[in-house]
């Protein structure tokens, strides 16, 4: 039973860092290396945000699911999706201008806003995605199922 909970817990610290790793480009919404300062930081606050957020979500889905490959990678791109939503949308400032398009003007979100928020939430669906695959794979290595 103690090698199950090591097990878990390395998969969320695996899957902690893939979060820290992949979270700035989706972002950028670019695949290119991200400099270690950026990465150290994502991965204080993605370690901050693992308990409140994702350890919650992984423990209902594996609750009501079990512990399976569905049920692990869901919970993981949900808990990816839901704190991302909360900074991917431009923020209803005065004026936003990313690359020439208008995503906030006169304190409204513009369509293009909305759309520019919800590719880079697509992005983060993917890294949770490749989140939930890390910790699925590292806590359930030598499982007998």
């Amino acid at each position: 039973m103690k090698i199950k909970h090591f097990k878990t817990a390395f998969g969320f610290l695996f899957a902690t860092v893939v979060v820290a790793f992949f979270a700035p480009m989706a972002i950028e919404m670019k695949f290119v290396p991200i400099p270690l300062g950026i990465f150290v930081w994502t991965l204080l606050i993605v370690g901050i945000l693992v308990p409140f957020s994702a350890l919650p979500i992984y423990l209902i889905f594996t609750s009501w699911l079990g512990f399976n490959y569905k049920s692990v990678v869901l919970a993981a791109v949900v808990a990816v999706v839901l704190v991302s939503s909360f900074f991917v949308f431009p923020h209803m400032h005065e004026r936003s201008v990313v690359n020439g398009i208008v995503l906030a003007e006169n304190g409204s979100v513009t369509l293009s806003g909305y759309l520019h928020g919800f590719e880079r939430l697509i992005a983060f669906a993917l890294v949770g995605f490749v989140a939930g695959n890390t910790f699925y794979f590292s806590a359930s290595v030598g499982n007998e199922s």
